[in-house]
């Protein structure tokens, strides 16, 4: 047996690591509980709508009550939001520019506080649904925030796999269907959504249109949901929390005192009187600060258990290091970097800068989808626009990290010193 299967033995973490299964449907199961994948079969990468519930609902509870889970989902946020998106329109006139900031400043909407939380949820739920409501009389948008554990299904475009249709949410015996937004290629989107294109159908081709936004992380493709950030160390978090408890209690029992009489040539009868409060015998245990009397065969003593003590900070090393790795985050961003100098953890950030700035860029297309959508809607519906010639935005994305100068120049010099060298 291994050393790591001994010590998850010997805290009871055998059954954490046999329940960490995928369960998707595979194609089959043996007798001995193995799943298959039939040969030429469909492989469902999905898990059902209730484990993905649960995930969610144990992220959601861990984010409010573990330490751990709550400084992984914030840092995440709070390097990938920094200052704030912002969008920038290209038309020089100030016509698209003030659609934009109509929308994004929104009393309903409020995009410049509502970003931080849908940058928290992607990361807990790993899916953001966002329903579009449109005036079809002036073309303002205003955004609704569904829950993705009300996802019934997605369906997906059957000649490709990585294109979501329409959402299927349901809640109380009722389920809606919303189309997801995409280009409007062949001007169908009147067939698709006569109530709300039934009357302009000339006017969206070309354009987006839809009712919903459907944002997904961590997936592979071919899977229809995204998962959340902290799947792969919910566990592990939970497992070093109870050890933590456990060394509590462990050193409350440790620090308890206990006080006993010894009282010379007493028999059980007699030591039974000293015990009962309603005997006139009663020997009451002396309070703080009180005097107490006895002769030579009375002796109070105190002691307290012996638990033998056992150090398990190596264990919680060791589960915090896997914690460190399914996070992507090194142990010194938690405050624990006590053998981590200033040159190791300008190395160790760099791996995290660079996921921080993928989901940067993940959530920074979002908001441009988004607010190309709320454009084609006042062009659909309105003549506002009428005129304009570049549409075109950009959404102005916050620096992840300040540069190091000092590094860059030295690096610069070093590079100035060999091409000097080498002319020499």
């Amino acid at each position: 047996m291994s050393l790591l299967d001994k010590t998850l033995n010997i805290f009871g973490l055998h059954r954490l690591r046999a329940a960490a299964y995928w369960p998707g449907t595979m194609g089959g199961e043996d007798s001995d509980g193995r799943q298959w994948k039939r040969l030429g079969g469909g492989f469902n990468r999905d898990v059902s709508p209730q484990y993905f519930e649960d995930i969610v609902t144990r992220a959601f509870r861990a984010y409010y009550m573990n330490p751990y889970i709550h400084r992984i989902v914030e840092i995440e946020t709070q390097y990938v939001i920094g200052n704030g998106f912002k969008p920038l329109a290209n038309d020089a006139s100030g016509k698209v520019q003030a659609v934009l900031d109509e929308f994004w400043h929104d009393p309903l909407n409020d995009l410049d506080h509502k970003q931080i939380d849908i940058a928290r949820e992607l990361s807990l739920s790993g899916e953001n649904v966002v329903l579009l409501f449109v005036n079809t009389q002036n073309g303002k948008v205003k955004l609704g925030f569904a829950d993705p554990t009300l996802i019934k299904k997605i369906k997906m475009n059957p000649l490709n796999a990585n294109e979501p249709l329409t959402v299927v949410m349901g809640q109380t015996g009722r389920d809606y269907e919303y189309e997801v937004v995409r280009i409007d290629q062949a001007g169908t989107s009147a067939v698709r959504m006569p109530e709300l294109y039934g009357k302009v159908a000339l006017r969206t081709q070309g354009l987006k249109t839809g009712q919903a936004f459907l944002l997904t992380v961590n997936k592979s493709i071919g899977m229809q949901r995204g998962m959340s950030d902290l799947l792969p160390i919910l566990d592990w978090c939970q497992k070093v929390e109870d050890l933590l408890f456990a060394s509590l209690e462990k050193a409350e029992l440790q620090n308890a005192v206990y006080g006993f009489f010894t009282i010379e040539g007493a028999t059980p009868e007699m030591l039974k009187e000293f015990k009962q409060k309603e005997s006139p015998k009663y020997i009451e245990m002396p309070k703080k600060g009180s005097i107490g009397f006895k002769n030579e065969k009375m002796k109070l003593e105190f002691a307290g258990p012996e638990l033998g003590a056992s150090d398990l900070s190596q264990a919680v090393d060791m589960f915090l290091s896997i914690i460190y790795a399914g996070s992507g985050i090194p142990k010194h961003w938690f405050g624990t970097g006590e053998d981590v100098n200033r040159a190791s953890a300008l190395e160790m950030g760099s791996p995290v800068l660079k996921k921080l700035a993928a989901r940067q860029a993940i959530l920074k297309a979002y908001f441009q989808d988004l607010c190309e959508f709320v454009i084609d809607q006042k062009r659909i519906f309105t003549d506002e626009l009428k005129g304009v010639l570049d549409f075109g935005l950009e959404i102005q994305a916050p620096e992840i990290a300040v540069k190091d100068d000092a590094t860059a120049s030295n690096t610069l010099r070093t590079k100035i010193d060999v091409l000097v060298a080498a002319k020499m």
